[in-house]
């Protein structure tokens, strides 16, 4: 019952992702940029962006879901015997519920700036790189008004490192696989 409810609520959100992405990702199949007759193979970029992203994201969750069983073994909640029941599902429900997070702001974020930044032929290393930064930045200030009545300043700048991570693993992957792609063919 559990798995069914959990799938029922993460599945549209990772449908209505995905087949945001594809939509905005359409119009480079109709310009003169795309490098290829075959319009598939326009989203050659954002398949392999998204595929680098999930493959870190799922990374990150397993080295994240590794060193909370360790606090944990440490607490004595688990003892190292019970590995093997605690992480495959932890790791899998983590990372799952990550998606939720991280594909609407890939899908809705990600992929319409670099579309917009391909058609306007400036997608370079650095405009990637600053609109990361202004990406990360915002997402600080967001986790420091909604936290700083209630936490130490010092937990908001633990805070903000932990989140550089994460937006570099979403913001980067697709902006590059596409300047890759689409470079010295339009």
């Amino acid at each position: 019952m559990g798995n069914d409810l959990f799938f029922v609520l993460v599945f549209p959100i990772a449908l209505v992702s995905v087949l945001a992405a594809i939509w905005f990702w359409y119009p480079l199949t109709q310009t003169q940029q795309a490098p290829f007759k075959n319009h598939l193979r326009v989203y050659a970029p954002l398949a392999i962006g998204f595929f680098i992203s999930m493959v870190c994201i799922a990374l990150l969750t397993y080295f994240e879901s590794a060193a909370n069983f360790s606090s944990l073994v440490a607490r004595g909640s688990y003892t190292d015997s019970q590995w093997a029941e605690y992480m495959p599902g932890r790791v899998a429900t983590q990372a799952v519920l990550n998606l939720v997070f991280v594909l609407p702001a890939m899908s809705f974020a990600i992929v319409p700036m670099t579309v917009k930044l391909l058609k306007a032929q400036r997608l370079t290393l650095r405009t990637i790189g600053l609109r990361a930064l202004i990406g990360w930045l915002a997402l600080c200030v967001i986790g420091w008004v909604l936290f700083l009545h209630t936490v130490q300043v010092q937990a908001l700048l633990v805070f903000s490192l932990s989140t550089l991570i994460p937006v570099v693993i979403c913001a980067l992957p697709i902006p590059v696989a596409a300047l890759v792609f689409f470079r010295n063919r339009h």
